[in-house]
């Protein structure tokens, strides 16, 4: 019996495969904090302050997404040669982003509000939520 469960153990330890790499931008600086993952998995690696990540389990087709706050959405299939392979480099490009309507006042901000802890400079209540500009003081004073 020991010797059945020594077999099949040591079958699922050859089936793993891993894929290595790096997530990078436009100028090829690393990009710390990309999620690495398929779009049918729950399997989820982040790349590390070198922009370095691993992807367990990857299979040749595998289509990945690379995903940050930051940055257009990436996807790379995976080929027989990225497994257990090289590392492999992804390009991130930068997102964009397109302000609708932008209002240039020559007012310095005012106070809205203020305590202790916070101070609203700024607020605009919208149908979808109240939007403040906010200041919190590190060290509130003990009351």
């Amino acid at each position: 019996m020991l010797f059945v469960l020594g077999f099949i153990s040591h079958g699922t330890a050859q089936e793993r495969q891993i894929i290595q790499g790096y997530c990078k931008d436009e100028n090829g600086k690393a990009i710390e904090n990309v999620s690495v993952y398929a779009h049918d998995s729950l399997l989820v690696s982040v790349t590390d302050e070198q922009g370095r990540f691993t992807y367990g389990y990857a299979q040749t087709g595998l289509k990945l997404r690379f995903a940050h706050m930051v940055f257009e959405p990436t996807y790379y299939t995976i080929k027989e040669k990225d497994i257990n392979g090289k590392n492999l480099t992804v390009k991130m490009k930068t997102k964009n982003h397109e302000l609708l309507e932008v209002e240039v006042t020559a007012n310095a901000p005012h106070i809205a509000f203020d305590n202790p802890v916070m101070t609203v400079l700024d607020y605009t209540l919208r149908e979808d939520g109240i939007y403040m500009i906010v200041y919190r003081r590190r060290t509130p004073p003990l009351i």
